[in-house]
């Protein structure tokens, strides 16, 4: 009696034990995330329930812990503070990630889990890496002179921001010309082509404080309103990964002494339609081939406009009079050669 006794107290508490092992089972792991913060994760299963829970160990007081849990099957289960439940139905073996936010400091836990045997096989556990830069400003058409912000962000593969990023980024500035549709992209360091702000450098250092962005307020301006500029910020440790933003700086400004927004515009588009109407002149009517003095006319015209475009201080036209004057000469003897 007494051993039939024991046999059936051992069955009792194997099968108190795998009951308990079912609800409660807990594979925890220790995620550093700096200093002695910690926080030590778990799952457990209950039917095809899963609860996870955390043991936080943050020393420097209040500490804010978020998990995403993403399932196999591309779910994704958003577990607020780490203390929650998810339902999943595949009793199997499966990768499973999960996205930890720790304060500001984000690691990603890597760890196939057996969904059958409610355990965890393997795990890894990986920080966050740079896959690109985010760029924006406050004008991305200033006029010339004209001081703008810069604001960087840096963004993991999932789009995120790196929030533990602290590598030096650096700033290249290219020009092209507005006027020619060919104009390839030119690289320059001149201080005839743009001033970057004294407080700020051609790099910057990201910092712990920075959490993966930087806003600088007041960066660079540009001198010259016949070019587009472009600046490339990138990763000095990784060169190809980089992002380009461009600025297209206003032509139509007061910086042009003596013309208006208007008188501007006007020559900019006559200018920038010289090339289509010559072609058009020169099929329709080809005395225009060989007409030298029609010719010296429009060259000279051009190449006063562009002055005036380039905000040349010494040139021909002074103001929109002269520019009107010479224009009225060209038109006449165009006429003259077409009758």
């Amino acid at each position: 009696m007494k051993k039939l006794l024991t046999l059936i107290l051992s069955l009792l508490w194997v099968i108190f034990f795998v009951w308990f092992s079912n609800v409660f089972a807990t594979d925890c792991h220790t995620i550093n995330y700096g200093g002695w913060n910690t926080a030590c994760l778990s799952i457990n299963k209950d039917g095809n329930v899963y609860t996870m829970s955390n043991g936080v160990n943050c020393p420097g007081g209040w500490c804010s812990l978020a998990c995403t849990i993403l399932l196999p099957n591309s779910e994704l289960k958003e577990i607020w503070a780490c203390n929650g439940s998810f339902t999943w139905n595949w009793a199997s073996q499966w990768l499973v990630k999960i996205y930890t936010q720790f304060n500001w400091n984000r690691k990603i836990i890597e760890r196939n889990y057996n969904f059958s045997a409610w355990t965890w096989w393997s795990s890894t556990v990986t920080s966050p890496t740079l896959n690109k830069f985010q760029l924006t400003t406050n004008k991305s058409n200033p006029s010339t002179n004209q001081w703008v912000d810069l604001v960087v962000k840096a963004r993991d593969s999932n789009n995120n921001i790196l929030t533990n990023y602290t590598n030096k980024i650096k700033f290249d500035v290219y020009y092209r010309s507005k006027t020619s549709a060919s104009s390839s992209w030119t690289k320059t360091t001149s201080s005839t082509y743009f001033t970057i702000n004294s407080s700020y450098a051609k790099w910057y250092q990201f910092k712990t404080y920075d959490y993966g962005q930087k806003s600088f307020y007041d960066f660079i301006k540009f001198h010259k309103n016949n070019l587009d500029y472009k600046i490339r910020v990138y990763d000095e440790d990784n060169p190809g990964i980089y992002k380009e933003i461009i600025f297209y700086i206003s032509i139509f400004s007061s910086d042009i002494a003596w013309f208006s927004v208007k008188e501007v515009e006007m020559i900019q588009r006559i200018y920038t339609l010289r090339p289509q109407l010559i072609r058009q002149l020169k099929v329709e009517h080809p005395r225009f081939n060989t007409n030298t003095v029609w010719k010296n006319l429009w060259n000279d015209l051009y190449s006063n406009m562009k002055d005036v475009l380039d905000n040349k201080v010494w040139r021909k036209f002074t103001n929109y009079n002269k520019f009107f004057s010479d224009f009225m000469v060209w038109y006449k003897r165009t006429l003259d050669v077409i009758h």
